[in-house]
């Protein structure tokens, strides 16, 4: 994650570290690749706090 997030700075991308959003519950995930329906409300949250924090609060993506 440490790499991605590193290339995201690089090319001016939003990063969402849905890992670090969903922490150390293991009771939000169901299988390596689903999450339980708390798992995704938590990382739901995570990348609607990016799109407002990046678009909603700046008035468009860029500006």
């Amino acid at each position: 994650m440490e790499r991605l997030a590193k290339w995201a700075r690089k090319n001016k991308v939003v990063f969402v570290d849905g890992i670090r959003a969903l922490g150390q519950d293991r009771s939000t995930l169901l299988s390596w690749v689903h999450l339980s329906p708390q798992g995704n409300g938590i990382l739901a949250q995570a990348l609607a706090n990016a799109v407002y924090d990046n678009v909603c609060k700046t008035g468009g993506y860029g500006r």
